[in-house]
């Protein structure tokens, strides 16, 4: 959700799929723009933490939701982070013009490609193509004592979760939403 106190901006992705889902495909098919609906107080506790630690932000698919307020917010700190956003191909990718308009010094994106499309340019520095991995996440944190939040289809999570822990990356320095419980996260088998 984005608010610049004239209004609030929500995020829906339509579920299609077996069963379709039907508060998303209602509000894509008879809610529009500008209408007024009664909805309830954001709430939860994924929420950027008041601090000044460099910060990195993973998100896999519509994953970003959540993650791009707290990215625009970052643009305004003084906060080094680093927002890795991926997805299948170009085509896939949310809010990609809106991330890629952001600029500011202490911020940047990557974006990785598991399945790019032909006209995908997988020359730019800033795209890596495959999986997430270990040797990005090292490459490309940012340096010091960071922090890391994170949001994704539940077997991206359980990778990322993987990398962290393999990266030593503490428990206390990491922050998810995740609609299942957490334990899931590491009690599937290994990612290979």
């Amino acid at each position: 959700m984005i608010s610049n106190k004239e209004y609030l901006r929500i995020s829906v992705k339509r579920e299609s799929g077996n069963p379709a889902g039907k508060v998303s495909n209602y509000l894509h098919d008879e809610v529009k723009v500008g209408e007024i609906v009664n909805i309830g107080m954001p709430s939860g506790e994924f929420v950027l933490r008041q601090s000044d630690r460099p910060v990195l932000l993973i998100a896999g698919g519509v994953g970003i939701t959540p993650l791009l307020p707290m990215y625009k917010c970052l643009a305004w700190s003084e906060r080094n982070t680093v927002l890795i956003q991926c997805s299948p191909n170009s085509a896939t990718v949310p809010f990609k013009e809106e991330i890629e308009a952001i600029k500011s010094p202490n911020v940047h994106h990557l974006t990785g490609y598991s399945e790019p499309l032909p006209g995908d340019d997988i020359s730019d520095p800033d795209l890596f193509t495959g999986f997430l991995t270990r040797s990005i996440l090292e490459n490309f944190r940012p340096d010091g004592d960071l922090e890391v939040y994170f949001c994704g289809p539940k077997k991206f999570m359980q990778l990322v979760t993987q990398l962290l822990d393999e990266m030593n990356i503490q428990e206390k320095r990491r922050y998810f939403e995740f609609f299942g419980p957490a334990e899931t996260l590491r009690n599937l088998e290994r990612i290979s």
